[in-house]
């Protein structure tokens, strides 16, 4: 997963208001460092679903996380959390 990059959600969230097979673009992605134990924090921008046009920030608890099939992102709080799959290349 890196910037630019589409992606579709596998798992939603009802909490969020995040449905499964929504698709939305990362915007960006931003190591928080030691402090915030080598978190991520990963901006998605919905293109499709109750969440069209807006924004979420989400975190994923580590960068070599981004790699995986599967990635799980959360809002900070572990119940409130989506499972994304990459499907469109970005920068």
């Amino acid at each position: 997963m890196t910037t630019g990059s589409k992606v579709r959600v596998e798992k939603g969230c009802k909490s969020l208001g995040i449905t499964k097979g929504s698709s939305a673009k990362v915007v960006s992605i931003v190591e928080l460092g030691s402090e915030f134990s080598h978190s991520v924090k990963v901006v998605l921008r919905f293109l499709n679903s109750f969440a069209s046009g807006k924004e979420f920030a989400l975190y994923a608890r580590h960068i070599n996380r981004l790699g995986d099939v599967f990635v799980r992102l959360n809002d900070g709080h572990p119940d409130r959390h989506i499972e994304v799959v990459v499907v469109g290349g970005g920068t």
